[in-house]
């Protein structure tokens, strides 16, 4: 009889990048993102084109193995804190976690520049809206900016979530409850000379 002892198989690890709350546990809003990609660039040597072409789509494939997300439809802000897990970057020093910038003054605005703006809004009417209110968002925001910078193409998710869909419910509802504006005419004076009393 043989003495050989059969050899039992190691159980694997579990993946971390499975547990996803767990792993991506940081959150990077554009500019923060920016940041520490550019981190990534200087750690690696690599270029932001090298880096999309190559190191973005190689750790995007990990992690949608690891989660059963389509390589594509990963976040980016995932596929950066993954790598600088890797090259042992402290990400979550770019994740400044600030507070979202209120966007209730904005609802002012729109209040009062779509003052003709009426539901109910049919399908298309909606999607028009939903752009034309989008677009005032971004002049707006543009204006009104806090961060003091020219450019603002990174400030957008430095403010609170936009739910255009129920920002224009508000408005309109709003301008339900709003007096529609009747424009005066004008009554031309009578050119009857006024007959004196006698």
């Amino acid at each position: 009889m043989s003495t050989a002892r059969k050899r039992r198989a190691v159980p694997a690890l579990p993946n971390p990048i499975a547990d996803m709350a767990g792993y991506f546990d940081a959150s990077l809003t554009d500019g923060e993102l920016s940041a520490l990609r550019r981190e990534v660039s200087a750690r690696t040597g690599l270029s932001h084109m090298q880096l999309f072409h190559s190191l973005e789509p190689a750790a995007a494939k990990v992690i949608g193995e690891a989660t059963g997300i389509y390589y594509r439809s990963v976040p980016e802000h995932w596929v950066y804190i993954h790598i600088a897990k890797e090259l042992g970057i402290s990400y979550k020093g770019f994740a400044r976690n600030q507070p979202k910038h209120s966007i209730a003054p904005f609802v002012t605005f729109a209040k009062k520049h779509f003052q003709q703006l009426r539901g109910p809004l049919n399908g298309t009417q909606r999607a028009i809206a939903e752009t034309q209110v989008h677009m005032c968002w971004n002049d707006w925001m543009d204006a009104n900016c806090p961060c003091g910078d020219s450019s603002h193409w990174l400030c957008n998710d430095t403010f609170a979530p936009r739910d255009y869909d129920a920002i224009i419910d508000e408005i309109t509802i709003f301008n339900a409850t709003r007096p529609r504006m009747v424009p005066l005419r004008l009554v031309a004076a009578s050119t009857k000379p006024i007959e004196s009393a006698e």
